[in-house]
């Protein structure tokens, strides 16, 4: 009998891969922002979300990079990138339903536009986990846990907002570009 070869293992990309891969989303939702955000009319929506998003990621980026081990600079290169593609998104759906133009994506569009929440509220999470990527004490941990809950329920909600809009063809956009069922759930 012959002995079969050893399967080759499939080994992850190391940290720094994936914080380098993030960060060339973030960098090319940036040069895509421009002009989305001039073509859709959005410039101080455009530039917001390029104050605070861009330095989100370069700086998630770095330490992501230099230190894997450190949750923040995941959390501030998720935050920028997120923020960043929901402005591109709120442009690009804002373009394709509200200005008339014919756009192939646009659902896909209205659903990235959903981040820029959640990607604010990550925020709550880098201010426990600050300066150095631990919780300061053993009580924060049940403040964490809570927030952590909190937070997947309401991506959970989003989702399921979200979802149901779409398919029940109510794609209404505001005048932002956002999701006029989730954004405004009233009415």
């Amino acid at each position: 009998m012959t002995a079969l070869a050893p399967a080759h293992r499939f080994r992850p990309p190391a940290p720094a891969t994936w914080a380098a891969l993030l960060g060339a989303v973030a960098a090319l939702s940036t040069v895509a922002a421009i002009p989305l955000s001039v073509l859709a009319n959005q410039n101080v929506d455009g530039a917001i979300a390029l104050v605070i998003g861009v330095p989100a990621a370069a700086v998630g980026a770095v330490v992501a990079g230099r230190l894997p081990r450190n949750p923040l600079g995941w959390l501030l290169l998720a935050i920028g990138t997120c923020l960043v593609l929901a402005n591109d998104g709120s442009d690009y759906a804002l373009l394709a339903y509200r200005l008339g133009h014919r756009l192939p994506l646009g659902m896909v569009a209205l659903g990235v536009n959903q981040l820029w929440g959640p990607a604010i509220e990550l925020l709550g999470l880098v201010i426990l986990l600050f300066p150095d990527g631990t919780l300061a004490s053993r009580p924060w941990r049940w403040a964490a846990g809570a927030y952590c809950t909190i937070y997947v329920f309401e991506i959970a909600a989003l989702a399921v907002a979200t979802a149901q809009a779409v398919a029940g063809r109510t794609m209404r956009v505001d005048s932002n570009g956002g999701l006029a069922a989730t954004d405004q759930p009233a009415g």
